[in-house]
């Protein structure tokens, strides 16, 4: 299958449709914890992303990881800026934000949204199962 758009460098056939054709492959990559920030208790499963990021509790917390050799994304903007909309999400305070499940939620979260992994249930999994 052709590899496109950002997924090109995903080597395992996540950017195929996550339907019912032979290239299903795409649901193995709907697995993970969606609405995690730094700090929090819990996630809410709304991956809704806000300038200046957002804050699921309310933290106080600053993130740790704010060296930009160290960061994936968002590399050029400056830290605890309006435009740091990444200040919030795990990898930027490891450790210290939690998980819906240790292998993830089918669609990163239990309700069907816009902003999540489209996970379209099979006889296997539906939305929200745990790994």
């Amino acid at each position: 299958f052709p590899q496109t758009g950002h997924w090109k460098y995903m080597p395992f056939g996540c950017d195929c449709s996550n339907g019912t054709e032979l290239c299903e492959s795409g649901q193995g990559c709907f697995w993970f914890s969606q609405g995690c920030t730094i700090g929090c208790a819990t996630c809410d499963g709304n991956g809704e992303r806000l300038p200046g990021g957002r804050n699921v509790c309310n933290t106080t917390m600053t993130p740790t990881n704010n060296d930009p050799k160290f960061r994936t994304i968002a590399r050029n903007i400056p830290v605890g800026s309006k435009g740091d909309w990444t200040r919030y999400m795990p990898w930027r305070a490891p450790g210290t934000a939690p998980v819906s499940d240790p292998c993830g939620l089918a669609g990163g979260t239990w309700f069907a949204q816009t902003l999540g992994g489209d996970f379209n249930s099979t006889i296997y999994a539906q939305i929200g199962d745990k790994g």
